[in-house]
């Protein structure tokens, strides 16, 4: 019987990744793993008696239940991998949204603010169409010629600091609506493209160190979904003040 214990373990799940990407000898799956041929030997033997992985030639590959268990397990290797980043930031999202976070894996943890402006730079490049952003500060403007710009800003980003006339100038059409607080930055960019950096634990600011960068479907639904909730509720809060 295959239990969560036997799967989880972080060596095995890393054995199931490598082994996803085609058959491996012990000694290159012990080399890519910086562990020895004997510790990963021992693991490939319960893995073979949970019929997760079987020899061939002296290879191993994943059996047809080895690479089910993969796909299921990939998010939570991934939750796993990036657990520190996670904690170490307050993620201001309903419950619905946190326990789809592994829609982000396949999307890239990026280090560094030269690198990731530099990435931030590249997006903006290639924008043709619809922007959506949601940022922390007031919106800095943009020299590209977008069809439409949405934007959720903080409530204390004031109008003039808005670089309305550069909107209107690049813009065709474009939406604001503030929050109390913006503790999230992120942009979707004609549905292609996509980033989203979160606040540091201690500071409460936006990190811009680290950043997801998104460029796949299931990654852009997420950002989507974060962009939609979060929408909702500024257009309630301005619905809100309007009947006042």
């Amino acid at each position: 019987m295959v239990t969560l214990t036997d799967i989880l373990h972080p060596t095995r799940l890393k054995i199931l990744e490598i082994l996803g990407e085609g058959s491996q000898a012990l000694a290159t799956i012990a080399r890519g793993l910086d562990l020895s041929k004997p510790e990963i030997s021992r693991h490939l033997t319960r893995m073979r008696e949970l019929n997760l992985v079987e020899k061939k030639d002296k290879v191993h590959q994943l059996t047809n239940l080895g690479e089910v268990i993969l796909n299921l397990t990939s998010p939570i290797e991934f939750v796993i991998h990036n657990y520190d980043y996670f904690m170490n930031h307050k993620i201001d999202l309903p419950t619905s949204l946190i326990r789809d976070i592994d829609s982000l894996m396949n999307s890239e943890l990026m280090s560094g603010t030269g690198y990731l402006m530099s990435k931030m730079d590249e997006f903006r490049s290639n924008i043709t169409n619809e922007v959506k952003m949601m940022i922390d500060q007031p919106f800095p403007g943009t020299s590209v010629y977008i069809e439409k710009a949405l934007l959720i800003v903080p409530s204390y980003a004031k109008s003039e600091n808005l670089n309305l006339e550069i909107l209107q100038e690049y813009c065709k059409y474009f939406e604001i609506r503030t929050l109390p607080i913006v503790n999230l930055t992120l942009g979707i960019l004609d549905r292609k493209y996509g980033f989203l950096l979160f606040p540091d634990r201690i500071i409460g600011k936006i990190d811009y160190n680290h950043a997801f960068t998104v460029g796949d479907e299931m990654g852009l639904d997420f950002l989507s979904r974060i962009w939609d909730y979060f929408w909702e509720k500024a257009k309630l809060r301005v619905k809100s003040s309007e009947q006042v």
